[in-house]
């Protein structure tokens, strides 16, 4: 869908996480109106009365978990979004070109728009991808220590690996009718170079990237991990991938749903979506 501009008067407002990123404000235009997320008032109540207030353009200088809340807002109330990054890995807002506020506030000044896809779970929408099972944790460890250790990533990623892996346990489940015993479901908005790392080419395929780690009963732990470091997990019988725009998961016992670095629980079934194009966002 070909690239769009948007009126220079636009009201824009955006919300800030003063817990996201660093301490001092982020430098923003003038016309833009700032206000910070409340504490006692949820994310996604305080976006909408934003734009029941007139806004045109909302945004939240945060992570990807409150960027996730706000373009599910400005999807469902047909408004465009500005990802502004403000939190540690900025995911979404890189994929699009945009990893400082600088340059936040640069594609802004352009007014330039473009329609993407969101994904959506149980209600949920994500920018970036959800999970069941042992992927959220992977990623909260390797994130730990890369804050802490003098690490370099891939050691990081060695270490949380070897941990998580370790203690990962088996979750029984259906995926399209089809019985599994996995470790994990990583479904991705549009699909990405690797393992659910790396970057998307593109974020307007209107396809899920749906990952299904095995978790055959015989399988030592220690060849898991192995194949994990040497990079060999993907080709193996161990994983399979495919490219939907949806995919329906009855889980046989209660769990976790990852979504955009945010968790809840979940039970029963659920359906992980494309919304294909129902997002317009700024970019550069």
């Amino acid at each position: 869908m070909p690239d769009r501009l948007i009126a220079g008067d636009a009201p824009v407002a955006v919300l800030v996480n003063p817990a996201a990123g660093d301490d001092d404000p982020p430098d923003l235009p003038e016309s833009v109106r700032v206000e910070k997320m409340s504490e006692t008032v949820e994310l996604g109540e305080s976006l909408r009365r934003l734009v029941a207030d007139g806004a045109a353009v909302i945004g939240v200088v945060g992570g990807d978990g409150s960027t996730g809340c706000a373009a599910g807002v400005a999807a469902d109330s047909d408004v465009t979004l500005w990802p502004v990054p403000g939190g540690t890995l900025n995911h979404f807002s890189r994929d699009l070109g945009i990893a400082t506020v600088e340059e936040a506030v640069a594609a802004l000044a352009g007014r330039r728009t473009r329609r993407v896809d969101l994904g959506e779970v149980a209600g949920v929408a994500f920018v970036n991808n959800a999970s069941i099972g042992m992927y959220a944790d992977l990623v909260r460890h390797r994130e730990h220590l890369e804050a802490r250790l003098p690490l370099g990533k891939w050691s990081c990623a060695a270490i949380a690996t070897m941990r998580t892996v370790g203690g990962a346990r088996a979750i029984h489940l259906e995926i399209d009718g089809r019985p599994e015993r996995a470790f994990m479901v990583f479904v991705g908005n549009n699909r990405y170079e690797g393992l659910g790392e790396g970057t998307r080419p593109r974020i307007d395929e209107g396809l899920l990237d749906v990952v299904v780690l095995r978790a055959p009963r015989r399988l030592a732990r220690a060849t898991l991990i192995a194949l994990s470091l040497s990079g060999r997990l993907t080709r193996s019988r161990f994983v399979r991938r495919t490219a939907v725009s949806e995919v329906h998961v009855r889980l046989a016992e209660p769990s976790s749903l990852a979504h955009d670095g945010e968790a809840r629980p979940i039970d029963g079934e659920v359906t992980f979506r494309s919304r294909v194009a129902a997002l317009e966002v700024i970019v550069p």
